[in-house]
């Protein structure tokens, strides 16, 4: 494995903080600590991470700990879906799941998200050598991702994420090939 993608520890949404800003709760902030271990088993030699505090914050204990710079890419943050928060927003989210180009005003459809993830993981890959290099992200955006690498990555899939989670791939002459739940 040379790719390890870390969805995001458990957030503490709320409406009076915008979606982007979101930190992680006090479970998130223990989960975080909780993943050092498992991290350091993986070999990890450079991490990249999506803007928002609750995906910064998942891998800091572990970047701390082991001396290794948090390189921030805006296009790993998570999709999206509308500008603010709705109240059917599993509904409206489990559309764009089965037409790639729905999406809600001032939103993001999944083709887009989906292309915008796909380029930066890629682009973090090139000349990747022996490197182990993890990203950290988001749901949607992880697991859109995972779909363009294999359709069996779906909504069921993304449903049952867990805060955190963490997949291992292998990256070879520009393709992916999934290894697993790690």
């Amino acid at each position: 494995m040379n790719l390890i993608l870390i969805r995001h520890a458990e957030s503490a949404p709320s409406k009076d903080i915008n979606e982007c800003d979101w930190p992680l709760s006090p479970a998130g902030q223990k989960q975080a600590s909780e993943l050092i271990s498992k991290l350091a088993e993986l070999k990890i030699n450079k991490i990249i991470s999506s803007p928002y505090p609750r995906a910064i914050h998942t891998v800091t204990p572990f970047a701390e700990k082991y001396c290794i710079d948090i390189t921030q890419n805006h296009d790993l943050r998570e999709r999206e879906l509308s500008a603010g928060m709705i109240d059917n927003w599993l509904e409206e989210l489990e559309k764009t799941w089965i037409d790639f180009d729905y999406k809600l005003p001032n939103g993001e459809s999944s083709n887009e998200c989906q292309a915008r993830v796909f380029q930066a993981i890629t682009n973090s890959m090139i000349d990747v050598g022996d490197e182990v290099i993890a990203i950290s992200s988001h749901g949607n955006a992880i697991s859109l991702f995972l779909n363009k690498v294999d359709p069996k990555f779906n909504f069921d899939f993304w449903r049952n994420l867990q805060n955190p989670d963490v997949f291992g791939l292998k990256f070879t002459n520009e393709t992916y090939e999934f290894i697993g739940r790690v």
